[in-house]
């Protein structure tokens, strides 16, 4: 089981978990789903002492807890290459944003390089504005033009 669904089992999907395990563990299932264990419990907070309460044999219960530690390590692996991967991912884009900025320097010279990026981004600004401005004009106009057509029609 993908340890990132467990946290969002029912007490239900818990014990289908626990009876899993094989044929001597169906009779547990029923005590996890009355005791209303839900995944979250069940993979964050559920200790081991918790167990004597639900399962009568010393065995089963170290069976049991064995396999939900083996679940929790599962995600502390997963969560460390995820975590892995963010880093690298946040080294990539370090590096592109310093070649972008670089290059910019490069592009408009050192001194005045935000003045010019500033203006130029400002504008880009108002040519946007400009065809928005218009584009509100051109429709207004074909509303005007419509609305003429069906009195003309009418």
């Amino acid at each position: 089981a993908r340890v990132k669904g467990v946290i969002r089992w029912s007490p239900e999907q818990v014990g289908k978990w626990i009876s899993g395990l094989g044929n001597a563990y169906k009779v547990y299932e029923e005590r996890f789903v009355d005791s209303g264990i839900d995944g979250e419990y069940f993979f964050l907070q559920l200790a081991e002492s918790d167990l004597e309460e639900l399962v009568s044999s010393s065995l089963h219960r170290r069976v049991i807890w064995n396999k939900i530690k083996n679940l929790r390590k599962e995600e502390k692996v997963r969560r460390d290459s995820k975590t892995e991967e963010l880093h690298k991912t946040h080294q990539i884009l370090s590096a592109q944003l310093d070649r972008v900025s670089r290059e910019l320097k490069d592009e408009f010279g050192s001194g005045e390089s935000e003045e010019k990026l500033t203006k130029l981004l400002q504008d880009v600004q108002n040519v946007e504005d400009k065809i928005t401005s218009q584009s509100l004009q051109f429709e207004m106009e074909r509303s005007e033009t419509q609305k003429l057509k069906s009195e003309l029609h009418s």
